[in-house]
């Protein structure tokens, strides 16, 4: 009763193996996509200050930012958008 008892564990486990290897290989046979090859040149950046920050401050540090993205060289064109912040900056100073 023993053996019977230590050959069903070793086929059990060499069963799962083989499940386990067959899995990955079928894996290779999908056609699944994980990151679309889609490129749209697009690229967003958002930056976050902490409330009360100086517009001063503010203003250099975007300054810096709008640099460092028209120096790149795969940057053709780039459009700053401050309005975002805005709104919600008002939508919480009115609620």
């Amino acid at each position: 009763m023993g053996e019977n008892c230590c050959t069903g564990k070793k086929l059990s486990m060499a069963v799962a193996v083989l499940l386990l290897v067959a899995a990955f290989a079928l894996v290779g046979l999908m056609k699944v996509e994980l990151m679309p090859a889609i490129d749209e040149g697009t690229v967003s950046v958002e930056a976050t200050f902490r409330s009360g920050t100086k517009v001063s401050e503010v203003d250099a540090r975007m300054q810096e930012l709008e640099a460092m993205v028209a120096a790149h060289p795969d940057v053709e064109s780039y459009t700053p958008d401050i309005l975002q912040g805005l709104r919600q900056y008002f939508r919480q100073s009115e609620g």
